[in-house]
């Protein structure tokens, strides 16, 4: 086989490697009644709570009144899911069928996750670089169906419900300000614009006024109107005011109180906290340093065996003279 030949195979190997299909774990009836009863108790607590651990933030939605994140909401939470846990401890795991004791460790591996959640310090970051409540929640509509009146009554509720919600992350946050617990100065220079793009001058200009710009057909003209005027004023009366609360707090409270030195290790707990986030998106007990190395290992293994392959073509020339000789080759298109 010509060196030509082999890297043309080469490179039709790790496309189909690339482009296999991924296994999809189809949802499943649980067999035991008590396993059972104790999934669809948390399925319905998630849905009135509307927090639902683990979900990606990016897809919140309105649905009527908007979730309680304050210390209470917490502390009933907490309490709840403290109360699954001991339910869990309660089914013998060796009676169940084998795909019911797959259901069983993952939904016991996710209340024990949580339950190390409470005691940690996630509620003194709802801001961060990439991410904060204020933007999920103008990112909200994007996320939603308007496809019923009832769908934009629930839209109603929902920014009328804002003032609440806003006061409760702003109280957390003050929190964490007493505690100390804030981001480097120089990592949020310029988030400012983030909350003031929501500050219009004219409704229409507003990401909240979106699903009035696409209401069904459906609709008569009546409750068209009703939808247009409800919404228009609580984006005017409710909404961009709690934006500009939310840009003073963040000028004048939150940036002056801002830490000059990097790194959540250099706060009261910030060593527990970040062995708590390796182990909360890795799911291992590995240390900081232990997975820092695995990188570099894999890094080297992976590295290595390319070279190898790479050699084996034939090829003459170094490594990215090869990645760019896939690339632009007409043959491999």
């Amino acid at each position: 086989m010509t060196m030509k030949q082999q890297a043309l195979l080469l490179f039709a190997v790790l496309i189909a490697f690339l482009s296999a299909p991924t296994a999809v774990v189809s949802a499943q009836p649980v067999d035991n009644s008590a396993l059972a009863k104790l999934l669809d108790k948390h399925w319905a607590k998630a849905e009135e709570e509307q927090i639902f651990f683990r979900k990606d933030p990016d897809a919140f939605r309105m649905n009527g009144e908007l979730p309680d994140v304050s210390a209470e909401g917490r502390a009933r939470r907490a309490a709840f899911n403290q109360d699954l846990l001991t339910e869990l401890a309660q089914i013998d795991v060796e009676t169940l069928s084998s795909r019911d004791q797959v259901t069983f460790k993952l939904f016991q591996y996710e209340r024990q996750t949580e339950a190390a959640s409470y005691l940690q310090l996630d509620h003194f970051y709802p801001l961060h670089f990439y991410s904060n409540w204020f933007s999920y929640f103008a990112g909200a509509p994007n996320n939603m169906s308007f496809l019923s009146k009832q769908d934009y009554e629930n839209y109603l509720l929902s920014l009328a419900d804002f003032p609440r919600y806003n006061q409760q992350f702003i109280d957390n946050v003050e929190q964490a300000i007493e505690a100390g617990h804030v981001h480097y100065c120089d990592s949020f220079q310029g988030y400012e614009k983030r909350i003031s793009k929501h500050i219009v001058a004219d409704v229409k200009d507003s990401v909240f006024y979106v699903p009035l710009a696409t209401m069904p057909s459906k609709f008569d003209q009546a409750s068209r109107e009703r939808f247009k005027q409800q919404v228009s004023k609580l984006i005017a009366e409710i909404v961009v005011p709690e934006y500009r609360k939310i840009e003073k707090f963040f000028k004048q409270r939150y940036m002056p109180a801002c830490r000059d030195k990097v790194g959540i290790t250099e706060l009261a707990g910030g060593e527990e906290y970040y062995q708590y986030l390796i182990q909360y998106y890795t799911t291992t007990d590995y240390s900081a340093e232990q997975i820092h190395q695995l990188g570099l290992d894999e890094v080297a293994r992976i590295r290595a065996e390319m070279l190898s392959l790479i050699k084996s073509t034939g090829f003459k020339g170094e490594f990215k003279e090869f990645v760019n000789f896939l690339r632009t080759d007409p043959r491999f298109y």
